[in-house]
């Protein structure tokens, strides 16, 4: 199950999620229009929530411990991973003991950079060191995850090194996302930061590249395209990405996936309707992303039976006989895998041909 909140201290510059608000009193109601779309929502058997936004953390204590308690009226699995999402600023010690209390066992903490300046350029409060004194507060759940973001205004590839190497190895996974400029709010901070250098794709490659040499030397493994992993990370990131048939989606903005179909309530958080929402549904075949669509599995692994769902999809049956073509991908006992001889430039070559 995901649980959106789609609610932040402010809204930043850089973020391309849609529909996030500053967070105010109102959320108070959308909670429990939230908590009521849990308890209605019928599911035999649940192994992972995930509670995204949006900063879920700025809750009370009192919002959170509904929603988990409508939670925990779900039927949860032995082994259930309850994951939220934070900002450094919303992971105080009090906030971490609040959440440990109530049940979550999984954290992932946005970061996105240790740069001051760049953390300026995105309209981001906080600091490098809040960042670090957050890292800590979390590392007592029994999962810890840290998004970084690279191709951001003003980063270079030695910054970015950086932001990987202070989380590695200590955070369990990490999270590496390509900031994009391919919508709104990224073209206005590209004109509002004009004598600004912007990484070039060919420094988002060696970005990418030198983050996976890391990464790997360090022991940890590509779970998907853009995260490693020392462990498992989780069912919910494992099903959701890989577009299985068994995730929903409650709250404004929410995605489920079912019945090879990909459906989202497109309300915002002040017309938040549980009993009416406005839902957009889209075939899995025509997904706009060609690596998303082709299903990305633990361990980079391409399943050959989900792939020919696609055949007649002319951007996945491309990028599949290029990424072949290019030895990124090689073929191994009735799946398409990463190529585990070179994964550091496989990983490159993949992401050169599919994520531009």
């Amino acid at each position: 199950m995901y649980v959106h909140l789609p609610f932040c201290a402010r809204v930043c510059d850089y973020c391309n999620i849609p529909n996030i608000v500053e967070y105010s009193p109102e959320v108070d109601g959308y909670v429990d229009k939230l908590v009521r779309q849990i308890r209605q929502t019928p599911l035999e058997s649940v192994g992972a929530v995930y509670i995204g936004g949006g900063t879920p953390t700025l809750l009370t204590p009192r919002n959170l411990s509904k929603i988990m308690g409508a939670i925990r009226n779900l039927t949860l699995s032995d082994r259930a991973t309850i994951t939220i999402e934070t900002s450094p600023e919303a992971a105080t010690n009090e906030k971490v003991r609040v959440l440990q209390d109530l049940g979550f066992n999984s954290i992932s903490v946005g970061v996105q950079t240790l740069e001051e300046d760049i953390l300026h350029h995105m309209g981001r409060t906080g600091n490098p060191s809040r960042s670090l004194e957050a890292f800590d507060a979390v590392s007592r759940f029994e999962h810890v995850n840290v998004d970084l973001i690279y191709g951001l205004p003003g980063q270079s590839c030695e910054s970015f090194m950086h932001d990987v190497a202070t989380f590695c190895p200590q955070a369990d996974s990490i999270t590496l996302n390509r900031w994009k400029t391919n919508f709104p709010k990224g073209r206005s901070l590209l004109e509002r930061l004009q004598n600004v250098s912007i990484p070039t794709l060919e420094d988002c490659s060696e970005m990418y590249r030198d983050a996976v040499a890391l990464l790997n030397d360090a022991g940890y493994k590509p779970y998907l395209l853009e995260t490693f992993s020392r462990g498992n990370p989780g069912p919910y990131q494992r099903d959701f990405f890989a577009l299985r048939d068994n995730v929903v989606g409650v709250g404004a903005g929410a995605t489920s996936i079912r019945a090879q179909t990909l459906s989202t309530n497109v309300q915002l958080a002040e017309t938040f309707d549980p009993d009416m929402p406005e839902i957009v549904s889209v075939p899995l075949q025509c997904c706009q992303e060609p690596y998303f669509r082709l299903g990305i599995l633990r361990d980079g692994r391409i399943c050959m039976k989900k792939l020919k769902e696609f055949e007649e999809d002319c951007g996945v049956t491309l990028a599949k006989a290029s990424l072949l073509r290019s030895g990124a991908l090689v073929e191994r006992e009735g799946s398409l895998i990463i190529n585990p001889e070179d994964s550091s430039i496989g990983l490159q070559l993949f992401y050169k041909e599919v994520m531009q």
